[in-house]
């Protein structure tokens, strides 16, 4: 991975420190909310699974987003798999923590970064930290990727 102080600059140059945000937050404004805009991501947005993410994400149409402006996340695990509020709460904490660690170095990877994204966790069993944050890595890569052929052609 990468080091504390290229991520910190990298940081610093994709999203450029407006507001008074922290670069390693994940505040309130960054969050997903609006039965709409959720029904908006899910219906016409695109997706991509990697196992045990699935990774939504959309743009808005005819509008990119400003350099120091983020994508509004939603994160999500299933109540049919895990049926104790406290598990579901402690992947939920996991996938919010992968998130704000990496979000810079992953919407780099984005010639056009979304407006709003969402992961699913759709497996059963907990996975540790490492593990997990593999997966979201591989699931942002393969829809950058993807976003990347389309704006192509």
């Amino acid at each position: 991975m990468l080091g504390f102080e290229y991520v910190t600059i990298l940081l610093a140059s994709v999203f450029p420190k407006t507001n008074n945000r922290k670069p390693f937050s994940f505040s309130k404004a960054e969050k997903l909310t609006g039965k709409t805009t959720i029904d908006l991501l899910f219906s016409d947005g695109y997706s991509v699974y990697r196992f045990p993410i699935k990774f939504y994400y959309y743009f808005l149409p005819n509008y990119t987003l400003n350099s120091d402006e983020l994508p509004l996340v939603l994160v999500s695990v299933s109540k049919k798999h895990f049926k104790h509020a406290v598990d579901r709460n402690y992947i939920k904490r996991q996938l919010r923590e992968i998130y704000r660690l990496n979000k810079a170095e992953w919407w780099a990877l984005f010639p056009n970064k979304p407006a709003y994204i969402a992961f699913l966790y759709t497996t059963p069993k907990k996975l540790s930290l490492d593990q997990l944050k593999k997966k979201v890595y591989l699931a942002i890569e393969m829809a950058a990727a993807a976003q990347a052929t389309k704006s192509q052609s």
